[in-house]
């Protein structure tokens, strides 16, 4: 049985202009992983978080490890 697990990856921004970031700005080896929504928009001086997804098509016992890259 596959498995669906997400996780947030809050992403800050200091300065004081609001700061738009695509998600394709993610870089990962892994077919499975997803990244959502697919623009962020971050206000100044504030918080927001994209959401990583992973879904594997196959169930395995194996575990890959892959890198995500912002």
């Amino acid at each position: 049985m596959r498995e669906s697990v997400s996780q947030v990856v809050s992403i800050e921004n200091p300065t004081e202009e609001e700061v738009t970031i695509p998600s394709s700005e993610f870089k990962c080896d892994n077919e499975y992983v997803e990244i959502t929504p697919a623009t962020l928009t971050v206000p100044a001086r504030s918080e927001r978080g994209f959401e990583v997804h992973y879904r594997p098509l196959i169930a395995s016992s194996e575990e890959e490890a892959c890198d995500l890259i912002l």
